[in-house]
């Protein structure tokens, strides 16, 4: 891998991973919107919203290394 493709779209971590095999517990996958900075108005507030996925859950004696790689390839890269 070359360092400018490095830069571009780095692995993700293994922290999460580790934590849901460890654990057997699942990611769920959450985003948010809509937090962004406001313009100096007088009405300053935005609509915020929230949407949560299904749980992805670690197969039983999955590593965290290929717990993470499924995560990679089912999450947008937005995600992490």
């Amino acid at each position: 891998m070359s360092t400018i493709a490095a830069r571009v779209a780095p692995p993700a971590h293994l922290g999460a991973a580790r934590i849901c095999v460890g654990a057997s517990a699942p990611v769920v996958p959450v985003t948010l919107s809509g937090l962004g900075r406001r313009a100096r108005t007088r009405r300053p507030r935005s609509i915020a919203a929230i949407a949560i996925g299904a749980p992805i859950w670690p197969r039983p004696g999955e590593s965290a290394a290929a717990f993470s790689a499924r995560l990679e390839a089912t999450l947008p890269r937005s995600a992490y």
